[in-house]
């Protein structure tokens, strides 16, 4: 078997050398050895002459353009030349990835490509392979599956587009990244959530070029585009990569052209590429909001698309060296194009509100949840868990799904320590009231806070008296309360507030209005805290209580304010060799854990089946500005990356390194 990383680097060779061969004679020498390579490597006389047929027209294009700048013998043959050039490149790299679909994948790993790269291009061969709609298994049932339902039509598919139903597209993007993301957990390990969308999206194109969604329309390239489009500036919106729809075109491009799709070979890609790289650039700009992003602005953007992804076949006729009339008998593709992206706008616009959660009842469940079914004498509601046990391990299973609605994905909970900083008093407590102050006018934040020594007091006369769990949790949240109530008093100028327990859905609004919500950090449990293995205390800390505050809204950072400078790996007040962990993972901190840690333990077992947070960090409150720099991005403190591969770095580390 040949090494992938030679075939990655053949396959280079070849698309860059063929365009610095001048003599004919040695363009003519380098297509006949690709045709025996071809032979040689068993890809045989039937998918040759496919191959060719695919390639014929664009070979003509080039031909006759050169044919009617002078009506010639040499015109002819310099047309001709250039289609061998390109003939040179389509099939190498059909040869190249001969014998295994996945070597251009593996070949990109071995070369040292980003592993998010290579195991998206990975997990989507893997699993075009394995069927669209079936399991990682390997079965051959004929069954259609209780979900199954027979092909539409084209025109019945248009129908549901034209009223906004987008149900079909959404629900093949949340099963596709569920597919992804279950491949790359069980092979990759943790690559990130982003790699699992990338690759379900990315699924979900070659699904849609695959079915016969919208027919063939020879006088209509491009027309795919008012469906593929809407899922770039998807692949946009549900990575945190500044560069998720690109990868998103680079993993459906690479997986494309390594099943043989296209007539360029491997200057394909580009054509996918550059739909994503459009879509990165202009979709944080343009849609901060992408609910509140109107119609026209997804139109606007569609066209845009539509032009870029054009662009490249322009290029693929410069590199061609194709003569100036070439350009414009490419014009007519090129308005086609542009009016099938400026097309998908409307249904952008669609899509991105199912895909965050506020599609119309009428377009998602008007097939299913609005039927009645009576067949065992009783009438229920069609649903999926109708007449399922809710306590079956099976049944819970069925139910998740790789997306959940982030209700405030763009809030930041910073987390105000009690005993570490209101215990402080005035040195420690009115300079970050003055950093809050100044934050709140440029960034959202919510801000908890911690009970301190008087939550400890109260526990002590609370377990004296013989309280029970519950009871001591409420008296808690009573004395978390009070410093709410101090920094709401410190902070009444600038439009802080108070919000009151269990009145969650009144964020939103305090937010909208640009006020700066102050809650409590104890979780509301009350009375109804589950007893502790040891003891009559609360399980639940005010640490924890803030990250699951966090995770119910669907936020994607927390920050703590402590008085230390982040995780170390002992006490630091009790242990001078103690060192300071700058980064590291989530997975990395579960299989080293401190004895002794600066936050709630239950903290981190919960966070390993959430679904939004993303980040912890822990700064110091005692430096005046560095509650500042982590809420703009910088690495302060100890910061704790849920997938991110990090690499632990110890305060007298990073000492040695700066020396």
């Amino acid at each position: 078997m040949i090494d992938a990383r030679l075939r990655v680097l053949y396959l280079v060779v070849v698309a860059v050398g063929i365009f610095f061969v001048r003599s004919p004679m040695f363009v003519a020498a380098a297509t006949i050895v690709q045709l025996a390579l071809w032979l040689g490597v068993g890809l045989g006389w039937r998918l040759l002459g496919r191959q060719l047929l695919k390639f014929a027209s664009f070979a003509a294009f080039l031909i006759v353009s050169y044919a009617i700048t002078g009506w010639t013998t040499a015109s002819l043959i310099t047309g001709a030349i250039m289609a061998l050039r390109v003939l040179c490149i389509v099939l190498a790299s059909q040869i190249a990835r001969a014998g295994d679909s996945r070597a251009i994948a593996s070949g990109l790993e071995g070369l040292g490509a980003p592993k998010i790269i290579s195991a998206c291009i990975d997990a989507v061969l893997t699993l075009v392979a394995e069927g669209g709609g079936r399991g990682r298994g390997r079965g051959t049932g004929g069954g259609r599956g209780r979900n199954a339902q027979p092909g539409e039509g084209f025109w019945n598919s248009v129908k549901r587009l034209a009223r906004g139903d987008v149900a079909p597209i959404a629900q093949r993007i949340d099963m596709q990244i569920a597919r992804a993301q279950e491949y790359l957990e069980a092979t990759h390990g943790a690559v990130g959530r982003d790699a699992a969308v990338i690759a379900g999206i990315s699924l979900s194109m070659l699904g849609i070029r695959a079915l016969k969604i919208l027919p063939n329309i020879p006088f209509a390239p491009g027309h795919k585009l008012a469906i593929l489009t809407p899922l770039y500036i998807i692949a946009s919106l549900k990575t945190r990569s500044p560069f998720g729809s690109t990868l998103t075109g680079l993993t459906m491009g690479t997986a494309a052209f390594a099943m043989g799709d296209g007539r360029f070979g491997i200057f394909e890609i580009a054509k996918h590429v550059t739909p994503g790289l459009v879509c990165d650039l202009f979709v944080p700009i343009i849609a901060r909001n992408p609910l509140r992003t109107s119609p026209i602005v997804w139109t606007l953007l569609g066209g845009l698309v539509g032009a870029a992804r054009f662009t490249t076949i322009l290029i693929m006729t410069f590199f061609a060296m194709a003569p100036i009339v070439a350009y414009a008998i490419l014009i007519p593709g090129f308005a086609v194009h542009t009016f099938f992206g400026l097309v998908s706008g409307y249904v952008t616009f669609h899509l991105v509100r199912a895909t965050q959660g506020l599609s119309q009842p009428s377009s998602v469940g008007q097939n299913t949840m609005n039927q009645l079914v009576s067949d065992d004498g009783r009438t229920h509601i069609s649903s999926p868990l109708m007449r399922e046990s809710l306590v079956d391990r099976n049944v819970i299973a069925k139910t998740d799904s790789a997306h959940e609605f982030a209700i405030l994905p763009d809030v930041t909970l910073v987390g105000i320590g009690g005993q570490s900083i209101f215990d402080r008093g005035r040195t420690a407590v009115v300079p970050l009231v003055g950093e809050l102050a100044d934050l709140h006018q440029k960034h959202k934040i919510v801000v908890g806070v911690g009970g301190g020594t008087r939550v400890r007091h109260t526990i002590s006369i609370a377990v004296d008296l013989g309280l029970p769990t519950g009871g001591i949790a409420q008296l808690v949240g009573a004395m978390e309360e009070a410093n709410a109530i101090f920094l709401n008093a410190l902070l009444a100028q600038k439009g802080s507030i108070v919000m009151q327990r269990e009145h969650f859905w009144e964020l939103p609004l305090y937010l909208d209005s640009g006020m700066l919500p102050i809650v409590i950090s104890t979780p509301p449990y009350h009375f109804w805290e589950p007893p502790s293995e040891e003891g009559p205390l609360p399980t639940h800390g005010s640490d924890f209580g803030l990250f699951i505050h966090a995770e119910v809204l669907g936020m994607r950072r927390i920050i703590f304010v402590k008085d230390e400078d982040g995780l170390y790996d002992k006490d630091p007040k009790k242990h001078s060799d103690a060192q300071l962990i700058r980064r590291i993972t989530l997975g990395e901190l579960l299989a080293n854990m401190p004895d002794e840690l600066i936050l709630d333990r239950q903290l981190f077992d919960a966070w390993k089946v959430s679904r939004h947070v993303e980040r912890v960090q822990i700064v110091n409150g005692l430096r005046p500005g560095e509650l500042t720099r982590a809420i703009q991005g910088e690495d302060v403190g100890t910061v704790i990356d849920r997938h991110a591969s990090a690499t632990t770095t110890t305060a007298m580390e990073a000492e040695a390194v700066r020396a």
